[in-house]
């Protein structure tokens, strides 16, 4: 994972609203995003491509920002709900919840590098990307009901294994229902990290989401 670079995060539309100053986020070292931590699994499992985001509850700037390409998957518990992922995931859910560490602890296995993104208002078409993603079609409904006039990042990341899991402390910067942590305490070592998929399968599911999207979406470089 590279040091972030200087450029400004990418937003999801629309003037900011800051609450609060991004810069010291961006200017961490290794940031880490929250997610499910059954998501998380189906990320490391190769199930899932895509990341779907609006927006968190404490957003520094009330709306999701793609603050890095590169990042630390953080999973989190609190808020996971097993009606809310596809009957598939189910087990993966139980799983977690079974080998969650101790709320002091945040346990992190795997980093994501995203490589295309797209922004829809397209129901209908994001509903056809189930394959790609966790969640239940009650849960993305519910989503896209989120702020309407937002679009819905669809962010295509591809995951890599570090090589062993690393344990740190949780913080009290860690707190909240924010996207975002920034890591300035402790690096986590990325060397030895080993991509889930190969390159060739990556590029045929960023093509299916690409195709499926069409129109509807607009493409972002990133």
């Amino acid at each position: 994972m590279s040091r972030p670079s200087s450029s400004p995060p990418l937003r999801s539309g629309g003037p900011s609203r800051a609450r609060a100053p991004l810069e010291p986020l961006v200017a961490a070292p290794q940031k880490a995003l929250k997610e499910w931590a059954v998501v998380c699994r189906a990320l490391e499992q190769g199930r899932q491509s895509v990341l779907l985001r609006k927006g968190g509850i404490i957003e520094e700037t009330r709306d999701f920002a793609l603050v890095e390409r590169r990042f630390l998957l953080y999973p989190t518990y609190e808020h996971q709900d097993e009606s809310s992922v596809q009957e598939p995931y189910r087990a993966w859910f139980k799983e977690t919840l079974e080998d969650q560490p101790p709320s002091d602890v945040v346990r992190i296995s795997s980093w994501a590098e995203v490589t295309d993104l797209f922004l829809t208002h397209d129901l209908d078409r994001l509903l056809e990307l189930a394959p790609l993603y966790a969640w239940s079609e009650d849960y993305i409904r519910m989503r896209m009901a989120y702020k309407p006039r937002k679009p819905m990042n669809v962010v295509i990341v591809r995951a890599l294994l570090l090589s062993e899991p690393v344990e740190l402390p949780v913080l009290e910067h860690f707190a909240g229902c924010k996207s975002w942590v920034p890591l300035v305490e402790k690096a986590v070592p990325l060397d030895g990290s080993a991509p889930v998929l190969d390159e060739r399968e990556h590029a045929r599911r960023v093509e299916v989401v690409a195709q499926t999207l069409g129109t509807s979406a607009e493409r972002v470089a990133v």
